[in-house]
């Protein structure tokens, strides 16, 4: 989320956020019962007008906070209970966000003015916005924070990315290996030359019969480039290549070729703020993202309704930055150790493989000395 623009000392009545993200919804609903007025504009067109099917991974201090939101319970309830990794669907979460909040869609900001009493907003369709304070939850190309702070920048980390989502049969046979390790936790495959693919198959929790894999495939990339939109066709001839050379496994090559051409998500360049700056967008691999946004929502809620609001957003800004930093750190550390070549890949990957075989003897050991247990004390 980015830095909140702070007008004057009066008493605060308006909030305008820009962005109907996950962030910006969640602290429009945690302001909602405040007595402000709260108000959240969107640059996409409605509600369902851009794909936000995939998933995201929530940990306990993303889920601490949709706790104190009392109608996303029964989401919370559902995705806890039905993923051991705590995975839930971007689309539904925001989808229960947006409840009772004033949204306005199809808002495209552009920028804002400050004044001696007011900020106002404009928008690409000439119209404005006047209030206390603006506040941008406008994702990693924030421009409110590009206006706000133009001396930050995010930073190219060289790593292209691409992903897509696939049902599965009923045919059990089929992915029989990739189905068996999803079953209990993530799949994480580590390529040739820094190649990395991530693998989910999730259920839907009012069709549990219907499994959805979900697929990553992420590389170091060298040199110049840019965010062009590749012919679909070629797009799925160039991840399955990739698949056959860097994975070469029979069950991912399949995964791949029969994932549709409209379900790809990418290609895609990643981005992460200087780490000195942490204002802070993100790498993907440490599922820091929407945890983060919650977390940022959360503290600047309770700044404002403060009545004091104009001196506590100092102290939610320096909390905020220090969470970012420490989270952009984690999420490079782990983008490039998934990504390592020669000999710091071969480091990782005998490190992983001891860890493996740690960990399977510790639990097979602890079966044993249970199967004992119970054979002692039945007797």
């Amino acid at each position: 989320m980015s830095e909140p623009l702070v007008i004057n000392n009066n008493e605060l009545k308006t909030v305008t956020i820009i962005g109907g993200g996950l962030g910006g919804l969640a602290l429009a609903q945690l302001l909602q019962n405040s007595g402000l007025k709260v108000t959240v504009y969107e640059r996409d067109v409605k509600e369902d007008g851009r794909e936000q099917g995939y998933y995201i991974g929530l940990n306990k201090m993303g889920i601490d906070v949709l706790k104190n939101i009392e109608h996303m319970n029964d989401v919370l309830d559902n995705t806890i209970n039905n993923s051991i990794t705590y995975f839930a669907i971007v689309n539904k979460i925001r989808k229960a966000l947006s409840k009772n909040i004033p949204i306005y869609w199809n808002k495209r900001f552009i920028r804002y003015e400050e004044t001696d009493k007011y900020v106002i907003a404009y928008f690409e369709d000439n119209s404005t916005v006047t209030s206390d304070i603006l506040i941008g939850a406008d994702g990693a190309q924030s421009i409110v924070r590009k206006q706000r702070c133009p001396e930050l920048k995010n930073e190219d980390i060289g790593i292209e990315w691409i992903a897509g989502t696939l049902i599965l049969n009923e045919n059990l046979n089929e992915f029989k290996t990739i189905r068996k390790l999803a079953k209990q936790s993530l799949v994480r495959v580590m390529g040739k030359d820094g190649h990395s693919l991530l693998i989910l198959v999730l259920h839907k929790p009012n069709e549990p019969m219907i499994e959805t894999a979900l697929w990553s495939m992420s590389w170091p990339v060298d040199g110049v480039h840019n965010d062009t939109v590749t012919a679909e066709e070629t797009l799925s001839s160039r991840v399955i290549d990739k698949s056959q050379k860097y994975f070469d496994h029979n069950e991912i090559t399949d995964l791949l070729k029969q994932t549709p051409l409209n379900h790809y998500l990418g290609p895609k360049y990643m981005h992460s703020a200087k780490p000195r700056d942490a204002a802070h967008p993100l790498t993907t691999h440490r599922g820091m993202g929407a945890n983060v946004a919650f977390a940022d929502a959360f503290d600047l809620s309770i700044a404002l309704l403060n009545s004091n609001w104009s001196n506590t957003i100092v102290h939610y800004e320096e909390k905020m930055f220090k969470r970012g930093f420490e989270a952009v750190q984690a999420s490079l550390q782990s983008t490039r150790m998934l990504h390592y070549t020669g000999y710091k890949a071969i480091i990782r990957n005998c490190l992983l493989i001891f860890i493996g075989y740690t960990l399977k003897i510790i639990i097979n050991c602890r079966n044993v000395f249970s199967s004992i247990w119970n054979i002692v004390f039945r007797k």
